[in-house]
């Protein structure tokens, strides 16, 4: 496919015959990216009936990459009939969500007990449980809901209510599957191909192509090895932090998680990543006590013990989630500015985040409360109830009538068993100034930030908290087992530092702040080659010349560098994604733009000006070189803080040269021979050896990501349409 961002195409069916004789690839490309086969805004049904009308007749006669690009996208008229009927559909149970018009506070709780009895039942085909998708969807219903949400009285709950939200949750899951099946398939990383002897459909990588070179695969492989690499790097600096410098001398939060209490001893022999937790003295003689009250009060002194040090511990692993959120980007430097001009670090922000996270935790075991009873602990009675009527009845149908009359008895059992977890201001903010650093804030700070995380017009993917009147509910299963802070930080956090011209950093805030993070990576790249030579440059721009009659335009090296003993100059140019690209075809659109488009330009300006004498002269001077270099090799490098471009190869208009796009995560760990996964295999020292060649050389052999190919076959995705008759029905699958 091309790379280049086109207009919707004519669909005429005149135009579309002409389109595909003339330029196939062209035309089909303007197809996928105005989107004119699948919306209907775009005349979509239009287009189809010409399409057909044209690929059916008896006088058209493609060549064979033509009918390949028509085999293409003929298969993608599923897409529209799946993506018709969702929104179809979605648009008649918002109306029944509209003329029902639930209190907000009513319309929140139902959307929690539809995830509550989906966790219990774990049967997305019945009702959705906690997972990414559901909460996301929780969150967008909840905002449709409030924008279109009608004037005539608020009604409370009821089973019509439960039906049409369950009901949304599942249509709009589905149709968030199908719009990523479909840029899966339009980007081409898979293959859509009919069930042979069943019916539905299959999105597979294509056969040619295997799991150890498929970019869609490689490129989440290569950010969960990223995160997790980063999340064990940012130990030590968390521990540099004041609260961990004031807990862990007695909790030892860096030392694992506490499972054995002592009281003055240092255990040897413990099970990985656990830590002994030293108690006074008179606890454990409480605990033994023969009287049964002062026994109590051990066993409760002990517990209280232990939930301190898990809080604290589960507080560290959550702010690890985010403390180094992307290369070169030190959270402490960067805030966000609120409507009332206070200014917080996004330091506090994940200090709060990671707060909510540990807390989290600690709900785990919500029934056992005094006078707490999860909707799952519901549950067993109203089974055996039913069974001891119908004593035959099949497992599906129980269910059903399980969750039939919980919704129906909804009322009685919230007052009976408090289902839910709710939390005052006073409650969650007395926890939050369990941290050193939060506890120095202001009322106003904490509460600008709480107020934050739990607004439904806020751009997370979903909401820990909801404001439910003058307490807040809880999702604490939202945060235990999701990965919430990575969340914040992709939907949140990057999307309001990195908008154009926002300026909130704390070292230079007269520059924007992609501005300044360019600059500053820039930086890091020319400080780790001067452990290769002391001849390298950053952020440099150099002038327009003319060089014998001919003008040369100017521009500016990212990072240039010289190596004396291979005669070479190394060209780098840099570019940032920022903010977190969430599908498929916002992942290939930025690689259009940036790397096979302002990249390619660039390196093509620097390699001009490089190849001149008087650019060669320019820039050898910038390098505090005594003479310009005799006929150097240039090499070409792009850099970014992602993995959409990885090693992909960037063609320059000089059919002679090229580049190659790696992340800076292996720049950087490659030039200083860091492992970051047990199954890589070792490679020679870089600075050791003192090469550049071999450096480059490794580079382009893909030395760092080579283990891929041995595990990328165990990386699995299994997801499918749930609501959708089994004619049309799509699952993708690797």
């Amino acid at each position: 496919m091309s790379n280049n961002r086109i207009k919707k195409p004519k669909i005429s069916p005149e135009s579309i015959q002409k389109q595909l004789l003339a330029d196939s690839v062209s035309f089909i490309d303007q197809v996928i990216k105005s989107r004119v086969y699948l919306t209907p805004q775009s005349d979509a049904a239009k287009f189809w009936y010409n399409f057909k009308s044209v690929v059916n007749t008896e006088n058209f006669f493609p060549d064979e990459v033509t009918y390949g690009y028509c085999a293409f996208i003929s298969k993608m008229n599923l897409f529209f009939d799946l993506y018709s009927l969702y929104q179809e559909n979605l648009k008649s149970q918002l109306e029944s969500l509209k003329s029902l018009n639930p209190a907000t506070s009513v319309l929140i709780k139902t959307l929690t007990l539809v995830v509550e009895i989906g966790d219990v039942f774990e049967k997305p085909d019945i009702t959705p449980g906690y997972s990414f998708k559901s909460l996301k969807t929780m969150k967008r219903i909840l905002r449709e809901f409030e924008a279109k949400k009608s004037e005539h009285p608020e009604s409370g709950y009821s089973v019509e209510l439960y039906n049409c939200v369950k009901q949304l949750f599942g249509l709009k899951i589905d149709l968030e599957t199908l719009l990523d099946f479909i840029s899966a398939y339009e980007t081409g990383h898979f293959d859509l191909v009919q069930l042979a002897g069943q019916q539905g459909y299959e999105l597979i990588p294509y056969a040619d192509v295997p799991d150890g070179s498929n970019q869609y695969i490689l490129e989440r492989l290569k950010t969960e090895i990223k995160q997790s690499y980063k999340k064990q790097e940012a130990q030590d600096g968390i521990s540099g932090e004041d609260h961990f410098k004031s807990i862990d001398p007695v909790l030892n939060t860096d030392k694992g998680f506490a499972a054995i209490a002592v009281s003055g001893a240092t255990l040897v022999n413990k099970p990985e990543g656990t830590t002994e937790l030293k108690m006074d003295e008179s606890i454990f003689d409480k605990m033994n006590s023969s009287n049964q009250q002062v026994q109590q009060r051990g066993f409760t002194e002990s517990l209280l013990a232990f939930r301190e040090q898990h809080f604290h511990y589960n507080y560290r692993h959550a702010m690890a989630e985010a403390y180094y959120p992307n290369d070169i980007l030190d959270i402490h430097d960067y805030a966000l500015k609120t409507n009332n001009e206070i200014v917080i670090s996004l330091y506090d922000v994940f200090c709060v985040t990671s707060c909510l996270v540990a807390m989290a935790d600690n709900y785990r075991y919500f029934s056992l409360f005094p006078g707490k009873k999860g909707v799952q602990d519901a549950i067993p009675a109203v089974i055996e109830s039913i069974k001891s009527v119908h004593p035959d009845i099949e497992q599906e149908v129980l269910q059903k009538e399980v969750i039939t009359s919980i919704v129906t008895h909804f009322e009685i059992i919230e007052n009976q068993c408090n289902p839910f977890v709710l939390l005052t201001k006073n409650e969650i903010i007395t926890q939050l100034r369990t941290i050193t650093e939060l506890n120095k804030k202001a009322d106003d700070e904490l509460l600008f930030l709480l107020d934050t995380i739990c607004a439904i017009e806020n751009s997370f993917a979903y909401n820990p908290l909801y404001k439910l009147g003058n307490k807040y509910i809880f999702l604490y299963k939202a945060c235990v087992d999701l990965n919430f802070n990575r969340m914040v930080y992709d939907y949140f956090i990057s999307d309001n530092l990195f908008t154009p011209g926002t300026k909130s950093n704390a070292k230079d805030p007269s520059k924007s702040n992609d501005k300044l993070r360019e600059e500053e990576f820039c930086k890091g790249i020319s400080n780790c080659l001067k452990n290769l030579t002391r001849h390298v440059i950053a952020n440099q721009v150099y002038p327009q010349i003319e060089d014998q009659a001919v003008i040369i335009q100017g521009g500016e090296f990212d990072v240039l560098a010289y190596f004396e003993k291979e005669n070479l100059i190394l060209a780098i140019q840099v570019k940032l994604s920022n903010t977190v690209k969430k599908n498929e075809n916002a992942k290939a659109a930025w690689v259009d733009a940036h790397v096979y488009g302002k990249a390619a330009e660039q390196i093509q300006k620097d390699r001009v000006f490089l190849s001149s004498k008087s650019g060669l002269e320019f820039a050898s001077k910038k390098l505090n070189l005594k003479k310009a270099p005799k006929n150097p090799q240039i090499f070409h490098l792009v850099i970014t803080d992602n993995f959409l471009a990885d090693h992909r190869i960037v063609c320059l208009s000089d059919k002679s040269a090229r580049a190659i796009c790696i992340s800076f995560f292996e720049f950087y760990n490659l030039l200083f021979n860091i492992r970051v996964h047990n199954s890589q295999k070792s490679w020679d020292n870089v600075i050791a050896n003192g090469s550049i060649n071999y450096f480059l050389n490794i580079i382009e052999q893909n030395e760092f990501w080579r283990f891929l190919e041995d595990i990328s076959g165990e990386y699995k995705i299994a997801e499918k349409l749930m609501l959708i008759n089994r004619q049309n029905t799509i699952m993708m699958r690797v």
